[in-house]
């Protein structure tokens, strides 16, 4: 039973069917997942119940699947997370900036938010170049370690502070790319490109739109499942290195 206690990222972690719920009433389960239920149902103007109502019954509709990464092995997780942002992501980056300025050279008599929505593509392909770059570097090994020592292996580990101020530093950019996709489909009314003749302008809305689902869709696994498990695994591990030191 899904409680009003739970926030809302638990709820998406624990029962994915919801996710559909909260992107249709506008309710951030990932860069934001951290909201309680109250706090996610005033701000789109629902009733608790109704909205515990909603989440309840898309749960009882999937059958009550749990989805592949409830309770995962971190190392699979991190692997399948680069696997599927290198296909549906970094290689989409490219072609969507570069339509997005083509569409700009188009003029506001195309579409009025052209030019703005181009530097905010821009923007957008720029932060998450260098943020997946530094995840993948940096954080996922940091992450991958920990689980290793989880598990008993002789490895190297960050301090449990400084792992968590590395965390922290992700999930303030996983908000700045949330602004950025915020932003972008404002400025096309929700990827809705029927309000333009420009067939490259539809094109770009049904791009971003589908690049806005698979961004969310990976910063939730991250804030909601990776990085909550591998702060569980660094703070139970505190006592041991204590000790050690």
């Amino acid at each position: 039973m899904i409680s009003s206690k739970q926030t809302i990222g638990q709820i998406a972690h624990s029962a994915p069917s919801t996710i559909e719920v909260f992107q249709a009433l506008g309710i951030q389960y990932c860069c934001h997942g951290e909201q309680g239920v109250d706090s996610a149902s005033e701000a789109v103007g629902m009733s608790v119940p109704d909205l515990l109502a909603k989440v309840e019954l898309a749960k009882k509709s999937s059958g009550g699947s749990k989805g592949p990464w409830v309770d995962p092995v971190l190392e699979a997780l991190i692997l399948h997370l680069i696997r599927s942002r290198e296909t549906s992501i970094e290689s989409e980056l490219p072609r969507v900036a570069l339509l997005a300025r083509s569409v700009a050279q188009c003029g506001e008599r195309v579409q009025p938010n052209a030019a703005e929505l181009a530097m905010v593509v821009e923007a957008l392909a720029r932060e998450l170049e260098s943020h997946l770059a530094k995840e993948k570097v940096q954080l996922f090994p940091l992450i991958q370690n920990v689980e290793l020592a989880y598990v008993g292996e002789d490895v190297s580990i960050a301090h449990p502070k400084a792992f968590r101020r590395s965390i922290g530093r992700m999930v303030h950019q996983h908000e700045e790319i949330g602004y950025l996709l915020s932003a972008a489909s404002r400025l096309t009314d929700g990827y809705d490109g029927a309000s333009s003749a420009c067939s490259p302008y539809h094109e770009l809305c049904d791009k971003l739109k589908n690049l806005d689902r698979e961004i969310r869709e990976q910063v939730h696994l991250e804030n909601n499942v990776l990085f909550n498990r591998a702060l569980q695994f660094s703070d139970a591990l505190r006592p041991v290195t204590a000790m050690a030191h």
